[in-house]
């Protein structure tokens, strides 16, 4: 969720008062660092500065300068203009209307810091592979990476799966030569990049390792709970997680940002100050600090634009525990099993004696021994698939917290890219509707070679919204064109789940628009988010954007969102609906 503030959302006319004085705060401080004279009059007022510099900018040949001594802040240059001073008060008055555009042109231009315009691409682009292929007598097609083709029997092929939506693997196949009818291969400067790449992605565990070991965190701990701090060039981060955990946030948010970069080309300079995640072991801190702060949200986290900081609840204390719990368990099990397996021999000798020194025959003592072999053996074997059995699920439990928690964070984190290197909220204006269903496209995407792979669509979400939109009463466009931030939030006394309309349909617009419509780089795009757009109606708006009536757009978005298909076996996603409607656990 991207969060303006503590206080209720902005108005159009204090955002956009708000944003002439950024401006005018941009232009004092210019005016600072240099001094401009026109016939020894100091030029002070900043509005004749600012048309001076331009006019001076173009028309400079006209004038005499001499250079003075640099002051502290800049420069001071001195201008012989008294044969020019009618006409340069009647040019100026004359370009008046054109400097205002000019100096609104420079102040923005000059946060781009030289990025170039990103081309026009689907999200699913950026994580193409360029791959080799061998082709058999029976159409298949196999793609990967050509390992040997010295043998006049076989081809070794290295094949690179990458199913829609879920993560990649690699199958090593031997080909028969005599079957194969094309082969494709790769220039030696493409198949090197492959190699590279698949060599990365087979050391992958290993190199996130050592990423991690080389993350310097600073304990700062305090008596109630423990403390971790780290400093980045990109963020900072504070948790009361474990260190380890710690270590795993860090490595994958500086992979996220890398790779949004990839997907959305940055636009603008630095920001002003650093990005700070505080992200809590437990949801009873986060939701003390929402009460402390005066929050009557639910959201399990959320950006505030105003501080440039992203906080986020967990249950990773919680995990924590139940592991520690479950370590104690296990090591109890283990043991049994090693007193099972140390003192089987001496027990059954035991029981052989006592059989014996009872007078029963061989063949009943026989079977008696038998018989509890079996049952001791029962116990070995139930104790292992109980092993095995809790290994599986706190496994699968403990990537599903871990999961949870960093598709928050990345969402949360899109918004604070999307406002810092991209559509900043003082010189452009990002619809909400666009500025979270665009989270909700990248937080589900696969982190490969640092490049984040979104080629499906949300199993769990797709249904639901197919389900909707078939519903007596869909959700019109037109009011989540005109949602505001209010439409989502989740607050405490709002029916449970109301606010998911909303989410689900600004999720399966940005697919479209992403996806099918390419919209991500677009001149298009650039002009829906300016200010000037801003300024008029959310329909109106929207259809230069598409180029269509709003009504012929939504019939054209329905029939294919109704026709999209999620990926074959893709598991759904608890964490989708738990951001709609977050558990009880720690709320006030």
């Amino acid at each position: 969720m991207h969060h303006g503030g503590t206080e209720n959302t902005e108005t159009s006319t204090t955002k956009r008062n708000r944003r002439w004085t950024q401006i005018n705060a941009d232009c004092t401080e210019f005016n600072k660092s240099l001094t401009i004279r026109i016939d020894g009059k100091t030029i002070q007022n900043p509005m004749d500065f600012m048309i001076i510099c331009v006019y001076l900018r173009f028309f400079s040949s006209s004038f005499v300068v001499s250079p003075c001594s640099p002051c502290l802040r800049g420069e001071n240059y001195s201008f012989q203009a008294s044969h020019f001073g009618e006409q340069l008060r009647q040019m100026m008055t004359r370009f008046l209307t054109m400097t205002f555009a000019v100096c609104a042109a420079v102040v923005v231009g000059a946060t781009h810091s030289g990025h170039t315009q990103p081309v026009p691409s689907s999200p699913a682009d950026v994580a193409k592979w360029t791959l080799e292929t061998v082709t058999t007598q029976e159409g298949h097609v196999y793609r990967g990476l050509i390992l040997d083709d010295s043998s006049s029997r076989t081809i070794e092929f290295l094949e690179v799966r990458r199913p829609p939506g879920k993560p990649m693997y690699l199958v090593v196949r031997p080909i028969e030569r005599s079957a194969v009818v094309r082969q494709q291969r790769l220039d030696p400067a493409e198949r090197e990049q492959l190699q590279q790449r698949i060599d990365r992605f087979k050391s992958h565990s290993q190199i996130e390792a050592q990423q991690m070991r080389r993350v310097e965190l600073e304990d700062v701990s305090d008596n109630t709970s423990p403390r971790w701090q780290y400093e980045g060039p990109w963020f900072s981060l504070t948790t009361t997680t474990d260190e380890k955990t710690a270590r795993f946030f860090v490595v994958h948010l500086e992979q996220v940002f890398r790779a949004f970069r990839q997907v959305v080309p940055p636009r603008l300079s630095k920001p002003a100050s650093l990005l700070r995640f505080e992200i809590y072991g437990s949801r009873d801190e986060y939701y003390a600090l929402l009460r402390a702060q005066g929050l009557r949200i639910q959201n399990p986290a959320f950006y505030d634009v105003r501080v440039n900081r992203i906080t986020a609840g967990s249950d990773l204390q919680l995990l924590a525990r139940q592991m520690a719990a479950w370590q104690r368990e296990r090591d109890a099990l283990l043991a049994e099993l090693d007193d099972i397996d140390r003192y089987q021999h001496q027990r059954l000798e035991t029981l052989r004696n006592d059989l014996q020194s009872q007078g029963l025959t061989a063949t009943a003592r026989r079977k008696i021994e038998v018989a509890t072999a079996q049952k001791w053996d029962e116990q070995r074997k139930a104790i292992l698939r109980r092993l095995s059995s809790a290994e599986r699920r706190n496994a699968t439990l403990q990537d599903q917290v871990i999961d949870r928690t960093l598709r928050r964070l990345v969402h949360e984190a899109f918004h604070a890219y999307l406002e810092n290197e991209v559509y900043d909220d003082v010189h452009f204006d990002v619809p909400r509707w666009l500025n979270e269903g665009l989270a909700q496209v990248f937080e589900g995407g696969l982190l490969e070679d640092d490049v984040l792979r979104v080629d499906a669509p949300n199993r769990e979400r797709l249904a639901r919204l197919q389900d909707d939109l078939q519903s007596a009463s869909p959700l019109r466009l037109s009011d989540l064109l005109a949602a505001d931030q209010e439409a989502f939030l989740v607050l405490h006394d709002q029916p449970e789940g109301t606010e998911s309309r909303q989410y689900l349909y600004c999720w399966g617009l940005a697919h479209y628009l992403a996806f099918e419509q390419r919209i991500i780089g677009s001149e298009a795009l650039g002009r829906y988010v300016s200010l000037d757009a801003a300024t008029q109606s959310p329909r109106e708006r929207f259809e230069k954007l598409t180029a269509l009536p709003l009504e012929s757009f939504a019939a054209q978005w329905r029939q294919a969102m109704l026709a999209l298909k999620a990926s074959p076996g893709q598991q759904p996603r608890t964490e989708d609906s738990e951001r709609d409607s977050p558990t009880s656990t720690g709320q006030p």
